[in-house]
């Protein structure tokens, strides 16, 4: 997914005034990082109940950071769980 989701992330950057564009791609994103100390991974599995919910943040330690989060749903709606309608 990085490939996709660098020129979003380089057009936040410039939108916000800052000089350090993100490398084409993840590898060298991960030796950037590897070269400042930063060499823990953050990945997350975490499991939600019914009302539960996720407040937008990120998890970091280090200088490098990436702007964007990405949540993959592995669950298939109406196999795997309903939602109750409010309406």
């Amino acid at each position: 997914m990085y490939p996709r989701l660098v020129p979003i992330a380089n057009r936040w950057n410039q939108a916000m005034g800052l000089e350090i564009p993100y490398p084409e791609t993840h590898a060298d994103f991960l030796a950037r990082c590897h070269h400042a100390g930063q060499a823990r991974p953050t990945p997350l599995l975490l499991q939600y109940a019914a009302d539960d919910y996720n407040c937008l943040h990120q998890d970091l330690y280090g200088e490098h950071t990436f702007p964007l989060q990405l949540a993959v749903l592995l669950a298939e709606p109406s196999r795997d769980f309903t939602v109750a309608s409010s309406l």
